[in-house]
């Protein structure tokens, strides 16, 4: 069952914490509310560390893989739409 994790919006915007758990792989992905995502699309994905500072660690971008990657190590993630970015959301699967 997929769950949203930035809603689908237009502008900057910055998803809460999103927690992958060892041994648990997750799928996460671009999506609007009309099904696949224009071209235009973007998230920044942000890693965690240790003092509970943010590092951009990789992208989802329409076009690029489907807009989509897994996340196979655990930890804590968010997710950041630029205000440059066409409407869109992350969810994950």
């Amino acid at each position: 069952m997929a769950t949203q994790i930035l809603a689908v919006g237009t502008g900057a915007a910055t998803s809460s914490d999103f927690t992958v758990v060892a041994g648990t792989p997750a799928l996460v992905f671009l999506n609007d509310a009309a099904g696949p995502t224009t071209k235009g699309c973007q998230a920044d994905i942000l890693a965690k560390d240790p003092a509970g500072q943010y590092y951009r660690v990789g992208e989802l971008r329409s076009g690029v893989r489907n807009g989509s990657t897994v996340i196979v190590v655990a930890g804590v993630y968010q997710f950041k739409r630029p205000a440059d970015s066409a409407a869109c959301g992350v969810a994950s699967a």
